[in-house]
């Protein structure tokens, strides 16, 4: 900020008015109060300039200072006025101006580093300000640092976030996204001898692990010794991400096969594995379901013995 002072030596007040040039026109960051008004007799008056750059360049120009009876044209006086300024690179500034977590699943530990670095030749001591530690969910190490002339330090960041992340922390929902799931965290670190912050955000996606069955129960009901009963059985993939799966450890009575055949005998060709597990029991690699994929697949019951049959998939 800075300040232009006007005496007014006269005996009688004057009003004034600032105007930038037209033709030259001021950045949006510089601002100055009050635009008009009124120098009182014998008086000193300030007029604040404030100028909060947002990038780094210079600029220069003028502005006009009318001042006088102002709705008289001929009567007014008009001073001009030169105004300049330049924005340089802050010394404490981040590597990136945000870092994609990319997606994350919920109750999975994932690491991102922050590497803040100092321009100056001379040590600079760090804090971050936010995001808050949340704990078991969201915490940053270390808060506090000092940084080395023409250094840098990594700050590790620790993100393992629960399924109601996003509910109990609706602050970091990225609204700008229609994603569910979406989350943007902000985050402030400041300088010891700097006054402007610097900021970076931690972007990404939450997503569950889940693979479910529709329906949920399957009843075979009564089926003769040496025969065989089919259902059909849906695996619904819950998650963005795409999901290997397998039917493992079934009993010798029943198997699981992609349907339709057709299919099989064309994936087959592929070279890709359909059969997850053969007639007889075992286990096997069905395949892989991709991000909200539902796939039907053929469960078969050939009890070899009178029995009673209550198992899980």
């Amino acid at each position: 900020q800075r300040a232009l002072v006007i005496k007014n030596l006269g005996a009688l007040p004057a009003k004034f008015q600032l105007n930038d040039s037209s033709d030259d026109p001021l950045p949006e960051e510089v601002t100055w109060e009050p635009e008009d008004g009124e120098f009182g007799a014998h008086s000193t008056t300030k007029i604040a300039f404030n100028f909060k750059p947002t990038e780094v360049g210079s600029f220069k120009t003028t502005i006009s200072l009318l001042h006088g009876p102002l709705d008289a044209k001929e009567l007014r006086e008009e001073t001009q006025i030169m105004v300049k300024g330049e924005s340089l690179d802050v010394p404490i500034h981040v590597e990136q101006a945000s870092y994609d977590m990319k997606t994350c699943i919920f109750g999975h530990i994932f690491r991102e580093s922050v590497v803040v670095r100092n321009r100056q030749s001379v040590a600079m001591k760090i804090q971050v300000e936010r995001p808050k530690q949340l704990p078991d969910e969201l915490q940053v190490n270390p808060t506090l640092a000092y940084i080395q002339g023409h250094g840098e330090q990594a700050i590790q960041v620790k993100f393992s976030p629960k399924e109601d992340f996003l509910d109990k922390n609706p602050q970091y929902r990225d609204t700008s996204r229609d994603l569910k799931g979406a989350f943007r965290i902000p985050m402030r670190i400041v300088g010891a001898d700097q006054l402007l912050p610097v900021n970076t955000v931690l972007t990404g996606v939450l997503t569950t692990d889940k693979i479910s069955f529709e329906p949920a129960f399957v009843s075979f009901g009564k089926c003769p010794v040496g025969a065989s009963l089919a259902a059909r059985l849906k695996v619904v993939n819950e998650s963005l991400l795409p999901q290997k799966f397998s039917f493992a450890r079934l009993p010798s009575c029943i198997s699981v096969m992609d349907v339709p055949a057709d299919v099989l005998e064309e994936e087959k060709e592929d070279g890709g594995a359909v059969v997850a597990v053969l007639e007889g029991g075992g286990s096997g690699s069905l395949g892989t379901l991709l991000p909200q994929e539902q796939r039907s697949v053929c469960v078969t019951y050939t009890p070899d013995a009178a029995m009673e049959l209550d198992c899980k998939l």
